[in-house]
């Protein structure tokens, strides 16, 4: 509408000035509304479509790419405008260029790779507790203790340190030897905590964020007469993420 009229007004200026020069009123209403279509929308192909539709004469498409091209630099150049459907993207806080890895993981979900061969622990064992911990030969082992962070650690350390070490039967059975699960020679890692809906780009992106190698996937159930209550469901490492980008 803005356009036509601007377009108007200058083709009925023209006439007034340059009558035997000048073109139809309609001819600039028409140049008008591309270039304001062009502007606005930010589709110059759409726009040449429209200016065919409309005026049903081919001879009008070389003066609307004139339009499309002026209108593009003006709009870019002096206004900075990418046109009203980037610009409600933009405000929706969606992502308009997606990079490879976003659109790779952002297709898998994190409940899709994440390993669920875990044990849930304490820092702090006794022998017959690290023995009892790995008879169903979890990858993983969890610690956590109350209002402290939560750690990994890979069972099959605490297998090699078992091992090693080889405690009598009489001293597992009596719990006299504890074992502190944060001083056994092992790789430890500070675990992230994620929602069990998280695809895994915005895995990737907490990882990147705190420098982590390890996420720990939880799913919240609450009550009435208890409040919101996180549990783990599966362990998702770097490594996994890194594997399922790679493949």
């Amino acid at each position: 509408m803005i356009g036509g009229c601007v377009g108007a007004v200058l083709g009925f200026i023209g006439n007034a000035i340059y009558p035997e020069q000048a073109s139809s009123p309609g001819f600039y209403v028409i140049l008008g509304m591309a270039a304001m279509m062009r502007a606005a929308l930010n589709a110059p192909l759409s726009v040449l479509v429209a200016i065919m539709e409309l005026t049903y004469n081919p001879n009008m498409i070389f003066a609307g790419m004139v339009m499309v091209v002026v209108s593009c630099f003006v709009a870019q150049q002096f206004f900075n405008c990418e046109g009203i459907f980037i610009t409600q993207l933009k405000l929706a806080g969606t992502p308009i260029r997606a990079e490879p890895a976003q659109q790779i993981l952002g297709h898998g979900g994190a409940l899709s790779v994440m390993n669920k061969s875990f044990v849930l622990s304490a820092y702090q064992v006794s022998a017959k507790q690290a023995y009892e911990s790995l008879n169903n030969q979890p990858l993983w082992i969890v610690l956590e203790e109350l209002d402290r962070d939560k750690v990994l650690l890979r069972a099959a350390d605490l297998t090699t340190y078992l091992n090693q070490y080889e405690p009598s039967d009489e001293e597992v059975e009596r719990g006299e030897m504890t074992i502190n699960l944060l001083e056994i020679p092992a790789k430890r890692y500070k675990l992230q905590h994620l929602h069990i809906q998280a695809n895994l780009y915005e895995a990737h992106k907490v990882l990147a964020q705190n420098n982590a190698d390890a996420i720990c996937i939880e799913t919240a159930s609450s009550s009435l007469v208890s409040p919101i209550i996180s549990s783990i469901v599966g362990i998702l490492t770097k490594e996994t993420i890194e594997n399922y980008y790679g493949h």
